[in-house]
Formats: structure tokens, C-alpha cells, sequence
């Protein structure tokens, strides 16, 4: 049905918030290659949409894709407003991920 919906939206905006529910979706159902799929597909659109990236921070960090939650943090980081608090945690993620997981202390 969501599908169908996907294909009748008229507007970007509508298409972002049907392919973010199709994530949600396949996320809660365990089905993470489908619902990082759609949540790229989002991102796909040319909007940093957090809820995609947030959704993808999650998968990735539960699946322990290193590389790709590196990304995603980098791109968090990059659309991140002025909290400083949360520019720190970012950071600090970021540069955890690097370091311990991937062995880039460099990047850190």
C-alpha cells in the first residue's frame, strides 16, 4: 500500500515522509537491508533529512557497519545546527568509531 503511495505522491516532501514510514517499517520488522535501502533513498532526494539519518545512525551502530556509521556521523556533523552539546557528542562518537573500530586514531 505504502508503495502504491509512494508512486501517487505529488511532491517530494510527501515522497520522503512514505520512503521514511517504509524504513520505519522494515526497521521495527528486522529487516535492516530494506530499511537502510529506503532511508537511503530518502537521503537519495537531495535533503539531509534527520529522521533518515538518525534511523541510520541506529541500524548502522546495531549492525556494526563502522564505515558506514562514520558516514553518517560526518553527515550529522555537517547538519548539525549550533547545539554545542550535541556537536560534542557527535564528535566524540565520531572520533570513538574511528579510533576503536577502525583503527584511524588519525581521524579521531
Amino acid at each position: 500500500m505504502l508503495r502504491t503511495k509512494l508512486s501517487l505522491a505529488n511532491t517530494d516532501d510527501e515522497r520522503r515522509q512514505i520512503q521514511s514510514r517504509i524504513g520505519s517499517i522494515h526497521e521495527q520488522a528486522g529487516q535492516h537491508d530494506k530499511a537502510i535501502e529506503a532511508y537511503e533513498a530518502v537521503l537519495g532526494m537531495g535533503v539531509e533529512d534527520s529522521v533518515a539519518l538518525a534511523a541510520l545512525d541506529r541500524i548502522f551502530l546495531q549492525l556494526q557497519r563502522w564505515s558506514d556509521l562514520a558516514g553518517i556521523l560526518r553527515r550529522e556533523l555537517a547538519v548539525l545546527g549550533d547545539d554545542p552539546a550535541a556537536r560534542a557528542r557527535l564528535t566524540f562518537r565520531l572520533a570513538a568509531v574511528n579510533q576503536d573500530n577502525l583503527g584511524q586514531p588519525g581521524e579521531a
